[in-house]
């Protein structure tokens, strides 16, 4: 990948044509359309003098994933993100009812109450939908009811353990509201992996990734200010922020860059950007007890999905997030950690994509599904939000039988763990 700064001139005519985007598109791979690659858009935003105001441009620019990988292998530094994100912005959404689903999904994550009320109806839903209804995998819900003891409120509204929290915790919407198993599942994870006690300070909210996805710059711009006056506040200023959601991560790391307009958010974005600390790369970096050699019993075959996000995070952080979680992984006894025949490849969600297009959502995943199929794990695991919803719909459609858990549920559940 070229790491070299995109220049102040660079214009969607720098692109060279090279055809790198394609290769690694997942739009593309599936559709076959040159419209739909990196430098199929680059081409209609240089050369057309209104591209925007065509439907069929319009709708051009809306299946992207948003992804990355484009910009990953440019081998011109052309931030080709950024030039899509204003694209979407100027021309709007595409059709009614999308621009609706997104609205309503834009303000359920931007509003605590709503995004409260929406965990709540979905756990409820959770404990007493049938385990054959089609609506569980749809909400992103389990083949089955959950025991009791899973759900309820998370450590929002509890006092921090210590006088003054050891580590913080940014939950992100799916940890807090939707499925706080996993939230618990990371504090219990943390204090005996590691020693640190996890808060998370009253008032977060969204990260903002999917009003930035959207093009609503403003609302994107206001959750990133509402996130770091909150994690900026004394006793909060100082201490690392934890976060279990790949996605989350990344769009929190990359504050900096999004308030860069501003000076004096500027420079707050950058110190609390500095103190975010990945789930998978924390863990490994801070395990304290000596992991117990593998016993004769007998392991469970497990498939870890690399997020995108981690996948293709900004040259400037060249840390192998997955690389960290593959290496927890395989320190637990009783796993087998099973690679894919054709390796890391997009699920389809990409946020809000699948909203805007679940045909071309489901086609992406469906190569996943099939791969994973010949693998024949009875587990997979991630730490993406959109990305663990993706995989239990994506199989649930396709048959295949498999839990799908977030990798700290995996880790409580097979790792060394000393006692509590």
């Amino acid at each position: 990948m070229n790491t070299e700064p995109e220049a102040a001139d660079h214009t969607p005519r720098r692109c060279a044509k090279c055809g790198a985007c394609t290769a690694v598109c997942p739009v593309y791979q599936v559709s076959g359309r040159e419209s739909l690659t990196a430098r199929g858009r680059l081409h209609l935003l240089g050369k057309l003098t209104r591209p925007l105001s065509s439907r069929v441009c319009r709708e051009i620019f809306s299946k992207c994933l948003l992804c990355g990988a484009c910009v990953q292998v440019c081998p011109r530094g052309i931030n080709i993100i950024d030039f899509f994100l204003t694209a979407r912005e100027e021309a709007g959404e595409i059709n009614i009812t999308t621009a609706i689903q997104k609205a309503l999904a834009c303000k359920v994550l931007d509003n605590k109450t709503l995004m409260r009320l929406t965990g709540r109806g979905l756990r409820f839903l959770d404990n007493t939908l049938p385990a054959a209804s089609g609506l569980r995998p749809r909400l992103g819900l389990k083949a089955k009811p959950a025991s009791g003891g899973e759900h309820g409120s998370f450590i929002n509204s509890q006092p921090p353990a210590a006088p003054e929290p050891q580590l913080l915790y940014f939950t992100g919407c799916l940890a807090n509201h939707l499925q706080p198993v996993v939230a618990r599942a990371c504090r219990e994870l943390v204090e005996r992996m590691t020693g640190h006690t996890l808060y998370a300070p009253p008032g977060q909210t969204c990260c903002g990734m999917a009003a930035f996805n959207a093009a609503d710059q403003q609302q994107a711009m206001e959750l990133c200010k509402a996130n770091i006056a909150i994690f900026e506040q004394p006793p909060y200023h100082e201490q690392q922020i934890f976060t279990s959601c790949a996605s989350c991560f990344a769009h929190l790391k990359s504050y900096p860059r999004l308030l860069a307009h501003d000076r004096q958010w500027a420079v707050r974005a950058a110190a609390f950007a500095r103190r975010v600390e990945e789930f998978s790369s924390f863990l490994r970096a801070g395990i304290t007890p000596a992991p117990q050699a593998r016993t004769k019993a007998k392991t469970k075959k497990i498939v870890y999905h690399d997020p995108c996000h981690l996948r293709f995070m900004a040259a400037e952080d060249q840390r192998d997030f997955n690389g960290a979680a593959r290496q927890l992984i395989t320190m637990a006894p009783g796993l087998e950690l099973v690679e894919l025949p054709h390796g890391p490849q997009c699920c389809g969600q990409g946020g809000l994509f699948r909203l805007s297009h679940p045909r071309l959502s489901r086609r992406i995943g469906r190569n996943l599904w099939q791969d994973f199929a010949t693998a024949a794990a009875p587990l997979a695991a991630t730490t993406c939000t959109g990305c663990l919803f993706q995989w239990r719909q994506g199989l649930y459609e396709t048959a295949v039988k498999a839990r799908v858990l977030h990798l700290a549920e995996v880790l409580l559940e097979f790792y060394p763990l000393p006692p509590p």
